[in-house]
């Protein structure tokens, strides 16, 4: 009897200390829901996941003192899989609404946006907002580009897409006349493919926030205190710019000491980031602005290449 009393308490123990460790694991684990299509905030590079909102959660998690465990979604589906608790946060450049705010909680801003239309450069028939009344423009799924029309330009032919990538080669392909993303992706993708424009017109000014359930005030009271912690410290301005594709983060962080005119390489570099990287520029100086740093000089103002001098060596 005492022997049968005694396994019976040694197995009782095993499977406590066992469902202790697996809780603490738990613990240890921020479950991350995100779909990663959105260049330059999340997308997958060479098999990885990379972009700005991927480097600033696994700095957050790191800050938290627990690991990333990424849940690949479809964006429509980002809201609805927190809810369900398939995962506990969701991040993936996700405006703060107040429509989404009765369902989830949200952090504290930590990145300043807002909606853009992309054209063909060379469409005459959109050059303000007015203009895209009665035309065919692509949006995604489950974005507030969709409710924004719907609202605002009930004149609009909305086409429907699941993918980022879907909406914008409509437009490549002229099955839509337009496209209406966030700023940040339109840019990208106008940079990396000829022939197309962003409107001057901004539709709107966004707030980007990350996503949690309204039963876990204490985790979006962590992550919050991460995020204050990381732009006290330094690392969240030394993320922005390693979030965005090269040619982003090398506006942020070229520092042209020239001063050869005749130098064709270096006219060329000069060249390249006073023409192409100007909006990508902006963009920085608005992540800066919202968070209270100082702006930045430019760098083709700063720097300018001056008769007479050497041309040092850029620093990475």
């Amino acid at each position: 009897m005492n022997l049968r009393r005694n396994l019976l308490l040694a197995s009782l123990a095993a499977a406590a200390a066992l469902f202790t460790s697996g809780a603490q694991a738990q613990d240890n684990v921020l479950r991350v829901g995100t779909d990663a299509t959105f260049p330059p905030m999340e997308f997958v590079e060479n098999g990885k996941r990379t972009g700005f909102d991927i480097e600033l959660v696994e700095a957050i998690a790191k800050t938290m003192g627990k690991q990333v465990e990424w849940v690949d979604i479809d964006f429509k589906g980002l809201i609805p899989g927190l809810i369900s608790k398939r995962f506990d946060m969701a991040v993936s450049a996700i405006y703060i609404t107040d429509e989404r705010k009765k369902v989830v909680d949200f952090t504290d801003s930590y990145y300043a946006g807002g909606l853009v239309v992309m054209v063909k450069a060379d469409n005459k028939t959109i050059n303000k907002l007015a203009d895209l009344d009665g035309k065919k423009v692509s949006v995604q799924v489950g974005t507030k580009s969709v409710s924004y029309l719907t609202e605002k330009f009930p004149k609009v032919q909305r086409v429907e897409v699941e993918k980022n990538q879907e909406m914008f080669n409509l437009v490549d392909i002229g099955r839509a006349d337009a496209a209406v993303t966030g700023k940040p992706a339109a840019f990208q993708y106008v940079r990396t493919r000829p022939g197309l424009r962003v409107l001057d017109e901004q539709l709107t000014t966004e707030e980007y926030g990350m996503a949690l359930r309204k039963d876990t005030p204490e985790l979006t009271k962590a992550v919050n205190g991460a995020i204050a912690k990381l732009k006290a410290d330094g690392t969240y301005a030394a993320i922005v710019p390693a979030g965005y594709p090269a040619m982003i983060a090398g506006v942020y962080r070229l520092r042209f000491r020239v001063a050869n005119p005749k130098n064709a390489g270096v006219k060329g570099a000069w060249a390249r980031i006073h023409t192409n990287n100007r909006e990508a520029f902006e963009l920085v100086q608005a992540i800066r602005a919202a968070n209270k740093k100082p702006a930045l000089v430019p760098p083709w103002e700063a720097n300018k290449p001056q008769a007479g001098a050497t041309v040092d060596k850029v620093p990475t």
